[in-house]
């Protein structure tokens, strides 16, 4: 099977009348890209104020991006400690190793979360979403995270690009992108380094 290049989308950049979205279409369907949106955005798509867009964003989903599979169905075991081993193995990273990646993902991406009782909830819901879909991609090594979200993943204020500098720095490698034609750019590197084409 082709290495393909797999893309995290955030929910702010699916939008299926985006110019950027149909070229990234083309790849996808060249077989070369493979679209990702994790549990948090459709949740977040389906409590979209209006029908139309609601319903347009949520069958864009259905037909174009995967879903990383989950450690659903498990053989039964009454032994709490084989269950974990299992469920470890099936997603291959241990539940430490993720609860240190979100632990980093929250304190760069939502410092001031020190008193989680002080925030309302539909804010916290929201960085919670956040910090889970960086998570998601994190966790399963995918290639690029795609957002236009830049205050709270690329940028730190005035700082430009402080917040990516910390995210590359605790996981070396990331690719956190704006949706815009310097992604494509991005893209059509990736696929000739891969020879993909």
């Amino acid at each position: 099977m082709k290495d393909l290049i797999k893309v995290t989308l955030d929910t702010n950049v699916i939008d299926p009348d985006n110019p950027i979205i149909k070229k990234l279409e083309r790849y996808e369907s060249k077989g070369v890209l493979r679209f990702y949106c994790d549990w948090e955005v459709i949740f977040e798509k389906q409590n979209l104020k209006t029908i139309d867009s609601r319903e347009k964003a949520l069958n864009w989903i259905d037909l174009h991006c995967a879903r990383e599979k989950g450690a659903h169905f498990l053989p039964y075991s009454s032994d709490p400690k084989r269950i974990i081993k299992l469920i470890e193995q099936t997603q291959g990273w241990t539940f430490d190793e993720e609860n240190e990646s979100e632990s980093k993902i929250r304190k760069i991406h939502s410092p001031e979360v020190k008193d989680i009782g002080k925030f309302d909830q539909k804010s916290l819901l929201n960085k919670n979403n956040d910090w889970k879909i960086l998570l998601h991609h994190v966790m399963n090594r995918r290639d690029f995270f795609v957002t236009n979200n830049t205050r709270d993943f690329i940028n730190f204020g005035k700082e430009i690009g402080e917040r990516l500098s910390q995210f590359d720095k605790s996981f070396p490698g990331i690719k956190i992108v704006c949706l815009d034609e310097k992604f494509i750019e991005k893209i059509d590197e990736e696929i000739k380094k891969r020879g993909l084409l």
